[in-house]
């Protein structure tokens, strides 16, 4: 049986995690010399690493709302309450 508290935990810290990543990329594509210093090539190379990062997220938030969906409800309060309890995170 799948531990769906700890498969949730971990869907969120990699989902902080990607969301960092996606928006690092976001401020380095809307930079004000990204246009016209940065070469065609990276330009790409930078668009198809957005790209393919925003599809994981969205992937990884449809995964994660169907963990809280698959939650007893006993051990969502639990995790909620465990997670605000230990804000801020270390």
């Amino acid at each position: 049986m799948t531990d769906l508290k700890g498969e949730l935990a971990k869907s969120e810290r990699k989902y902080k995690a990607l969301k960092s990543e996606v928006d690092g990329l976001v401020s380095l594509t809307s930079g004000s010399n990204y246009e016209s210093k940065t070469k065609p090539e990276v330009k790409k190379q930078l668009s198809e690493k957005l790209a393919a990062k925003r599809e994981e997220l969205t992937k990884l938030t449809a995964s994660i709302a169907e963990f809280k969906k698959l939650l007893p409800v006993d051990t969502a309060k639990q995790y909620y309450t465990e997670q605000v309890t230990s804000y801020p995170p270390p």
